[in-house]
């Protein structure tokens, strides 16, 4: 007799005739409804805990984050399962993939929350109102309910406010911080206000593509026109010596001509007028004391104006000479120089004759192309 055949000779039998049989088997299968229901009920609950999304170590990074935000006592599945007992299962049926790819490590990294799954306004609404109009500072207009009435989402505007940004800026990448060393002091300095606030360059990006006045008035209640901007004929020849003073007091309204986030990195002030979209709007234009391109007043004149102001002026928007090309030259046959030995000569000399790094987008009148190569720097 096989093994399926002997168990099923050892189950109960019931004589469906007699009522005691009949209630007896009821009483089986309610037991065993309730036995399943209760494990998965329970099992369901547990994984709705925060602190499950821990258990899994790539997701340190996130849980970290989380602890250290402003929605630290609002659970995980608040904002990730959108309300109704359908997307609840939806969601934990298409857990079963996360724990394939977890048992197997085919999880990405960073783990990325699908563009398809953005967070809909719907579950911040839950919690939040439409009707605000200021910021908690009192200064900042945001009128909320027409942001919303025009398309805008929460998470364009609110995307770090609970992780930070780690997934775009590539942190959460186990080469960058291994993921047990994701700790409550490491997801506080990364949840920063530079990361997890709302960015003023996200503002007027967002205010250009749509056509939305950039005045500082049509978002600042208190803050208008700062008093050195007030008079834009001296503010256009003066703000050069202010931005050299102090880049940092520009970055904090420019920040936003930009095409990528600065972070951390530092940039000089020609570096920073001609990677910055809104600079070049005016620097790669022909500034009025230069004439027109078949005025000749300027040519002959300009050499004491840079007496004047310096060279450095100058190069806000030109280059000394053009980008060096790197030399196509190939190690000569016999001297026995590895093609690696000879590639890092070449970059030297590309850097030393290199005067002045250019960038892409500076303006492409250069001083050699009239005075030659005496200029050194």
């Amino acid at each position: 007799m096989s093994v399926g055949r002997r168990i099923v000779s050892k189950l109960p039998k019931f004589d469906l005739s007699k009522t005691e049989d009949r209630l007896k088997l009821i009483i089986l299968i309610s037991g065993f409804i309730l036995v399943f229901g209760s494990l998965t009920v329970g099992g369901v609950a547990y994984t709705m805990r925060s602190s499950f999304c821990s258990t899994c170590h790539e997701m340190q990074p996130e849980y970290a984050t989380w602890q250290a935000s402003a929605h630290s006592q609002i659970g995980c599945v608040d904002c990730h399962i959108e309300p109704g007992i359908v997307n609840l299962v939806k969601d934990k049926l298409g857990a079963m993939v996360q724990v394939y790819m977890h048992v197997t490590k085919g999880y990405p990294s960073p783990i990325e929350y699908p563009a398809t799954k953005e967070i809909p306004n719907t579950v911040c609404l839950k919690c939040h109102s439409a009707n605000r109009q200021y910021s908690p500072s009192g200064d900042i207009i945001v009128p909320h309910s027409k942001h919303i009435a025009n398309g805008v989402n929460c998470v364009d505007c609110h995307k770090g406010v609970t992780h930070g940004l780690i997934a775009e800026r590539g942190v959460s990448k186990a080469s960058t911080i291994p993921f047990e060393k994701w700790t409550a002091a490491v997801g506080t300095q990364e949840m920063v206000p530079k990361f997890s606030s709302p960015r003023m360059d996200t503002c007027v990006s967002c205010h250009i593509k749509r056509g939305v006045s950039t005045n500082c008035t049509t978002c600042h209640s208190e803050m208008g026109i700062p008093a050195s901007h007030k008079d834009q004929s001296a503010w256009k020849v003066s703000h050069g010596k202010s931005a050299e003073a102090d880049i940092n007091t520009c970055d904090k309204c420019h920040s936003y001509g930009f095409v990528q986030p600065l972070g951390d990195k530092k940039l000089s002030v020609d570096e920073y007028a001609r990677d910055n979209v809104f600079c070049l709007n005016c620097h790669t234009k022909r500034p009025p004391n230069h004439g027109n391109k078949e005025d000749e007043t300027w040519i002959s004149g300009h050499g004491a104006v840079v007496k004047s102001k310096g060279i450095e002026n100058c190069l806000a928007c030109h280059d000394l000479r053009p980008p060096a090309k790197p030399a196509q030259t190939q190690p000569a046959t016999g001297e026995g120089k590895s093609k690696e030995a000879d590639g890092k000569k070449l970059e030297e000399i590309n850097r030393l004759t290199t005067e002045q790094p250019s960038n892409t987008m500076v303006n492409k009148v250069y001083c050699s192309q009239c005075h030659g190569t005496k200029f050194g720097r």
